[in-house]
């Protein structure tokens, strides 16, 4: 193969490498983002639900 198709087929493969590299920075910056909002609705979950049993608790102390 000559030198110049050699060359084009290295800058290609490179090329592609950077841009693999870029999208798999990108998927790891995405599943970070993920896994705060996951972690933050997962807290306010457990928030929620505590606040919804003290209140509870507390409509129950008035009917005794």
């Amino acid at each position: 193969m000559p030198f110049g198709a050699r060359f084009h087929q290295l800058n290609e493969f490179i090329i592609c490498n950077r841009q693999l590299l870029t999208v798999k920075r990108e998927l790891v910056v995405a599943e970070n983002e993920l896994r705060t909002l996951q972690d933050t609705y997962n807290n306010k979950q457990d928030i929620w639900i505590k606040e919804k049993l003290d209140f509870q608790v507390s409509d129950d102390w008035f009917l005794i």
